[in-house]
């Protein structure tokens, strides 16, 4: 993960670490994923981009993989607007 502080934006990348953890049995390895946030403020707006590009690392139905994919990401940014909603972006500067 690398962090780059901005005046009015933060971005975020992040990159798989699967070579860093055992493979367990019976699951799935994402073998290889990258991300990006990219959080900016204007004013009393916060602006938030993401991109991701995951390799689920096996057979796996489409309409699951991008359902859970969906649901994950959603689930992603409305825990990120409550934080967001409680701290300002300059909490994150250096």
């Amino acid at each position: 993960m690398t962090t780059q502080f901005e005046p009015e934006r933060i971005i975020i990348k992040l990159k798989d670490c699967h070579a860093e953890h055992p493979q367990q049995d019976s699951t799935l390895r994402v073998t290889a994923s990258d991300s990006r946030w990219i959080i900016t403020g204007k004013g009393d707006k916060t602006r938030i981009e993401y991109e991701a590009w995951t390799d689920p690392g096996g057979n796996v139905p489409a309409f699951i993989y991008n359902a859970l994919l969906t649901e994950t990401t959603l689930e992603t940014l409305s825990k990120l607007k409550q934080l967001l909603k409680t701290k300002s972006l300059a909490d994150y500067s250096y």
